[in-house]
């Protein structure tokens, strides 16, 4: 599931964010991660011990997609995780690598779905694609600052090389209360299609034998 998310963010939001990024410290990106991972990132991360605080853009980014329809239907969020900060400079790149199944520690979240919000303009910067493997190839996604890319958390993925500027994003994990990426697509589309007949018949027994068929499967199949 491939979900784009315009505007998570405003203008004023980018504005704020960026400019505590501009601030912070940064460390080697390998440091974060281990295993095969650590040989693939090339890039540099928000250092939080060193970097003062910054809740006011963690609450920001959190609360933005605590509030997006999109993620609140197709996620079906449990918990997000605090987002990490990624700064992209000439040269850098993360070449292709699944994401930990777990992280954070308190608690720990399990990375059902990955998010990217992206911080720069895309005329800020030459290459630094997202690039996400899907069963008809790879999917590659450098959209405006703002806006958001949600896709599995299994998926191979990379970004491309940064050939000129940087690349600036935020990065985070949402655990959904539906373990099975399949049946949050089902449910998704239960919504949108629930949503549709509301518009074209209102108050119908078509609009609630939909929001029954959602609710019981929700039901059956959430785990919290």
């Amino acid at each position: 599931m491939f979900i784009q998310i315009p505007e998570l963010l405003d203008k004023d939001q980018v504005k704020t964010v960026t400019k505590a990024l501009d601030k912070a410290k940064y460390l080697d990106g390998k440091t974060t991660v281990v295993g095969p991972a650590a040989a693939a990132k090339n890039n540099l991360q928000l250092d939080r011990e060193k970097s003062g605080d910054i809740s006011e853009i963690d609450q920001i980014i959190i609360g933005q997609l605590g509030q997006a329809p999109a993620i609140r239907s197709g996620c079906l969020p449990k918990k997000i995780l605090a987002p990490s900060y990624c700064k992209y400079e000439k040269g850098m790149s993360y070449t292709p690598h699944t994401d930990h199944p777990v992280m954070g520690s308190a608690p720990p979240v399990r990375t059902d779905i990955a998010c990217v919000i992206f911080l720069s303009e895309p005329d800020d910067y030459e290459g630094g694609e997202l690039a996400v493997k899907s069963e008809v190839g790879d999917i590659s996604f450098k959209p405006e600052a703002g806006h958001a890319v949600v896709y599995p958390g299994s998926a191979l993925h990379s970004i491309q090389e940064v050939t000129k500027g940087v690349r600036l994003v935020a990065a985070t994990w949402i655990q959904s209360i539906i373990l099975e990426s399949e049946k949050r697509q089902l449910l998704l589309e239960l919504d949108m299609a629930a949503g549709l007949v509301s518009k074209s018949s209102p108050d119908s027994d078509e609009e609630r034998i939909l929001a029954k068929t959602h609710g019981n499967l929700m039901r059956m199949w959430s785990e919290f």
